[in-house]
Formats: C-alpha cells, structure tokens, sequence
C-alpha cells in the first residue's frame, strides 16, 4: 500500500485508532497509539515526533532522547477485532526509527528494521537478492562445523550422515 492507499482504507473502513509499533534492540515490540483522526500525509512523509527514547532500555538518555517514528505503509494491517471487542476498528502500522535531535534524514543506529535493511542491502552486493529477516538478539560463534553425508541415509534407516560442531563458547565443553 501507499500513503494515500492506508489513508483511504482508514477513512473507508472507519479506523478509530492506530497503533505504531517498533522493536527495540532487545527484540521487544513497543506500540504508540493514536487516534486516526491525528493521522494525515505529513505523518507519513515528516514522520511522528512522538517518541521520547530515553523510556526505552538501550535507546538513549534523558538529555538526548528526542526520536521520530516513519511509518511504513507497506505495512499497514486492520487488526482482527478480538483485538478491540468494542465497537472500534484499530489498525497497525510498523515503523522506522530516525534520530529527532539530529538531521531527520538520519536513520537510528540501533533501529532493528534499519539494521535488517542495511544488511541486506550489503548482501545484494554479493548478488543475493532476496532475504528473510526477523529480530533476534543472539548469535552463536563455532570454530568449525562438520557434516558427514551418506548416500543411504535416505533409503536405509540408521544411515550414516553426522554431524559435529566444535565451539569453545560451547556449554557442553565447559562441563566436561
């Protein structure tokens, strides 16, 4: 959808709030409603200056905590309406993260979707096209991983292939 598309869809369909959400570094979903009345072209092209990011864990300081949100109208979703048992309809829409205390145009270092979206921008260098992200702060580091394959692993039960994977950061070495 574009912006003029979420527009028409909040008026036809009657939208009484919106819900902006964003994920912080941590991978936990944060939300700022809105009512759709508040809602027009320039909240999609300057962003909303709405958020304070000193309230968000890892963000920012006091000081300094001045954060806009963009809306993606791609992402714009009516929620089901068990999500509101009243009379209203509420939708969602995910945002992008940018500094308020700096140029606008600067997107926020920590910003998980611009993270996702810088690399995979870097990846399409390497000449690969398409790529699945989702937020997950963990990573595990092996020093080697090994894969054994048979070719009666398939047509066989108990076939032959393997696997080893050799980490120092490995839990089961430390126990031993």
């Amino acid at each position: 959808m574009n912006i003029d598309q979420v527009l028409q869809t909040i008026k036809d369909e009657n939208i009484s709030f919106i819900d902006f959400w964003f994920v912080d570094i941590f991978g936990e979903l944060h939300n700022v409603g809105m009512p759709s009345y508040a809602i027009d072209k320039n909240s999609f092209v300057n962003g909303l200056e709405k958020l304070d990011a000193s309230s968000i864990v890892g963000f920012k300081s006091v000081n300094n905590s001045d954060m806009i949100l963009m809306p993606d109208p791609n992402s714009f979703k009516i929620l089901p309406n068990d999500y509101d048992p009243g009379n209203r309809k509420n939708a969602r829409i995910f945002c992008d993260l940018y500094d308020g205390s700096a140029n606008k145009a600067a997107r926020y270092n920590r910003d998980s979707r611009g993270i996702a979206h810088k690399a995979s921008e870097k990846l399409k260098e390497f000449g690969l096209t398409h790529t699945n992200w989702g937020p997950e702060i963990e990573f595990f580091v092996f020093d080697s991983i090994n894969v054994y394959p048979s070719p009666y692993a398939a047509t066989h039960s108990g076939g032959g292939s393997g696997y080893s994977i050799e980490s120092k950061e490995s839990p089961w070495l430390k126990e031993m």
